[in-house]
């Protein structure tokens, strides 16, 4: 007979494939936390939910605010996919607190991708507000770590 639980928490195995669908949904939940977390910095800025939530398009597009808002969330999901896999690879070997560690670490790489590489490429306005743009990933990474730290024991 075959031990089929995870030796550092003695839960059952999760299959790949069940980890992927808890990155998608934990990424999803994930964005969301940083989108609120960009609204709110920008309500108490004073500014307008337009022009908050008119940051998550690019600067020279013509596409709607729920567009963008729904684009920012299925990027969010697959990112949150990928961490899935990568957490899956390591879940045998980290503690709770291990995994929102990672999970902060991810984001800032993202942040740091995001900051360097795709948004200028792209003439983003989140550029115009790099502090809350670095918070807002912090609570990602913060928020991803710890929904996949839940499943631990």
């Amino acid at each position: 007979m075959t031990n089929n639980l995870n030796t550092w928490h003695n839960a059952p195995v999760r299959g790949l494939g069940d980890t992927a669908v808890d990155g998608l949904l934990s990424g999803t939940v994930a964005g969301l936390a940083m989108a609120a977390t960009l609204a709110i910095a920008g309500l108490i800025a004073g500014e307008s939910l337009t022009l908050i939530l008119s940051r998550f398009s690019t600067k020279n597009a013509e596409v709607s605010l729920l567009a963008s808002v729904l684009g920012h969330l299925a990027v969010s999901a697959i990112y949150g996919t990928i961490f899935g896999l990568i957490w899956h690879q390591l879940s045998k070997h980290v503690s709770r607190l291990g995994t929102v560690v990672i999970g902060i670490v991810y984001s800032l790489l993202l942040f740091a991708a995001a900051t360097l590489v795709v948004l200028p490429s792209v003439q983003s306005p989140m550029l115009d507000i790099p502090v809350q743009f670095g918070l807002a990933h912090l609570v990602y990474g913060l928020t991803l770590g710890a929904l996949f730290a839940r499943s631990q024991r």
